[in-house]
């Protein structure tokens, strides 16, 4: 993008593209992606489109039209639904409250976490309480509902009894005993819930009878393929049709997505149906209230970053962390720096620790959760504040439903995403494929990790029951005359850091790569250079000791005046910290598809915006075990500065004289934890 190709990028001419015209270029560009994309669904002669146009905008304002009052809905029904506070459906839910209630089919797709599940759930409980609802031993169920999950059909089944009260209910599935289910269809059932597989056996057991169906849903029918359930499915809707004649029974398919094979259901089974779409024309599938966010790291550092993301991101709300590997969940549980509270949640647990991991989740008895797709659309807990990818998922719609387990229930959330420099491509791939922009964040850096879990660690001192203060006086005076010399202050903060379980130290990651071995710089030069090779060059004529491998990562800014690159933190000591004047925290951009100060290497597809507010600076000595060269002293001659507030780099004198490269305004990995671009 931009005119460049990451590949033999040394060898394209370099391009000035101003910021202005770069946001009109990824306008136009968006636009026309989206208007290239779209979804062919085959309709019936007679089928209906609500459009979202029609629906409300802003969903702080509660239109009159929404309020549960004026549907007609079961006096039962409304008493729970404002038992539960509940004053108004959501958008979903009362476009397809009508086309139910006079028994179309329906196809809706809405973005996840918008209410789907009481979107059927509503309308299905209403027509069934207002019929006769018998109490017949070995009744054959009424309603069946297929999900591709058991975590996502036993939260199916909780919401039909939430709302119900004279409705049997009960949720089958697989990895329980067989038999408690055979017992339950003796006794008679009203609303069946359950996955496909374990439908399907039931039916060719002949325990299950279809022979009463009203209403045959699909929920999330986009995931039945990943997951398996895609004949499965297809059986249950061929023997529905066999038994049953299209006009005595309803199918209702609820999706974020419609892939090729849901239209071919659509096709083959819906006739007369009512075509639902909130989403229309847009690419964005997730809910809006999801901030997005991505951050790159090697491979080896990964683990690291995620602890520390859910350190600085997660301190007062429920994450959920998602591996793609069991082993890759076991790792992340074992890494010393993830949060106690954490659990593992996988295909290998049992189902009963599974069911009670995720009752502990939901109560806020845990506060993390770290499992595969297992969960991924199982959990529907509006309070999830915070979803970590701990590296990109394959498929672009496991990202869509991920993210999705946040920003629920008008809710905001946040999304982070761990890639790896090999995988630069996938914050454009995603916006290409979804119009989802995942702002780009540097990995969590020591103020931002000591300033949230310090904020955390001072909250529980302040919690601290007051008849207990006086109890542990002494033991603090001592402490702090003993170790800080009066200073009650430091004293209090070695403290929290311990309290933060820091008190080993915090090392210093880099903004590029995430390594904790590693500190980004950033080299300001008068004549612009042609590549960031120029900075290696530079370096290695000047510094001796300098090792090839001590220096990498090199980015080149558009202006060619400015070099970005990593270097072995050993070889590196930071004085103190600086500040990056503001006009520079918003200065010019660094090759790459993002906008101000985004570090690219000559258009290579990741960037670093001005996210986290730059930061930095501040007086360093580079140690050349005693035989460097001053750069900025008087004694070494005219010495260039490594900065990023202004002064420019100049090759000066190489001089010989003893002593430190002094960087007085080097541009450090410091920086803060809000989402402006770097």
């Amino acid at each position: 993008e931009n005119g460049f190709n990451h590949k033999n990028s040394e060898k394209r001419p370099r391009l000035d593209v101003d910021e202005e015209s770069i946001a009109q270029g990824s306008s136009e560009d968006q636009s026309s992606a989206s208007a290239s994309v779209s979804v062919s669904i085959p309709a019936p002669s007679k089928s209906i489109t609500i459009d979202e146009s029609e629906l409300p905008d802003n969903p702080e304002e509660i239109d009159p039209a929404l309020l549960v009052e004026n549907f007609e809905l079961d006096g039962r029904i409304k008493q729970k639904l404002l038992a539960k506070g509940f004053k108004a459906l959501f958008p979903i839910q009362a476009a397809v409250f009508e086309p139910i209630s006079q028994g179309k089919d329906v196809l809706a797709r809405a973005r996840t976490g918008t209410g789907k599940t009481l979107a059927f759930s509503l309308p299905i409980a209403n027509k069934l309480m207002q019929k006769d609802c018998s109490r017949i031993r070995g009744r054959s169920p009424r309603t069946v509902i297929m999900a591709p999950t058991r975590e996502l059909a036993k939260q199916v089944s909780l919401e039909f009894e939430s709302i119900s009260s004279n409705l049997s209910v009960d949720c089958f599935y697989g990895g329980v005993s067989i038999d408690a289910q055979f017992g339950s269809l003796k006794r008679g059932l009203d609303i069946l819930v359950g996955t496909p597989g374990r439908i399907l056996d039931h039916l060719e057991r002949g325990s299950l009878s279809l022979k009463d169906v009203e209403f045959l849903c699909l929920d999330e029918a986009d995931q039945m393929l990943d997951i398996g359930f895609k004949d499965d499915m297809e059986t249950v809707l061929k023997t529905l049709k066999d038994h049953r004649p299209s006009s005595a029974f309803q199918i209702l398919l609820f999706s974020a997505t419609v892939p090729d094979w849901v239209a071919n259901i659509v096709k083959q089974f819906m006739t007369d149906h009512v075509k639902v779409d909130l989403i229309g024309k847009s690419k964005l599938k997730t809910s809006e209230l999801i901030e997005h966010l991505a951050v790159m790291c090697s491979w080896a550092a990964h683990h690291d970053v995620v602890a520390d993301l859910l350190s600085v991101y997660g301190l007062r709300g429920r994450a959920i962390i998602f591996a793609e590997t069991k082993a890759e969940v076991t790792n992340l549980i074992s890494h010393p720096k993830m949060k106690t509270e954490a659990m593992p949640l996988h295909g290998d647990i049992t189902q009963a620790v599974r069911e009670q991991t995720l009752k502990m989740f939901r109560d806020g008895s845990i506060q993390y959760l770290v499992c595969t797709d297992v969960a991924a659309r199982g959990l529907d807990i509006p309070e999830v504040d915070l979803v970590i990818n701990s590296e990109p998922p394959k498929e672009v719609e496991t990202y869509i439903h991920r993210s999705g387990r946040t920003g629920r229930a008008g809710r905001n959330g946040v999304c982070i995403t761990c890639f790896s420099p090999q995988k630069s491509f996938w914050p454009n791939m995603i916006r290409r494929s979804t119009g989802i922009e995942c702002k780009l964040v540097s990995p969590p850096q020591i103020e931002d990790i000591a300033t949230a879990s310090g904020s955390s660690a001072a909250s529980i001192v302040a919690e601290c029951d007051p008849s207990l203060i006086s109890l542990f006086v002494k033991p603090a005076i001592e402490l702090a005359n003993d170790k800080f010399d009066g200073n009650v202050t430091n004293a209090l903060a070695s403290a929290l850091a311990c309290l933060a379980g820091y008190s080993s130290g915090l090392k210093r990651r880099s903004l590029l790569s995430g390594s904790d071995k590693h500190t980004t710089l950033v080299m300001l030069i008068k004549q612009p250079a042609r590549s960031g090779g120029f900075a290696r060059s530079v370096l290695q004529k000047n510094y001796t000791d300098l090792l090839f491998e001590d220096t990498n990562n090199f980015r080149l800014s558009v202006d060619g005046c400015q070099i970005v690159f990593d270097i072995n933190s050993e070889k590196l000591q930071i004085k103190s910290p600086g500040k990056l004047e503001e006009s520079q925290r918003n200065g010019s951009s660094f090759r790459g598809n993002f906008g101000g100060r985004s570090f690219g290497n000559r258009g290579r597809d990741n960037g670093y915006g001005n996210n986290r507010n730059g930061g930095g600076g501040g007086s360093r000595n580079w140690n050349n075990r005693g035989n460097g060269y001053s750069r900025n002293s008087a004694s070494g001659g005219s010495g260039g500065n490594f900065r990023s507030n202004g002064n420019r780099f100049s090759r000066g004198n190489r001089n010989n004289s003893s002593g430190n490269f002094n960087q007085n305004q080097t541009h450090s990995a410091n920086h803060s934890t809000n989402h402006q671009k770097w």
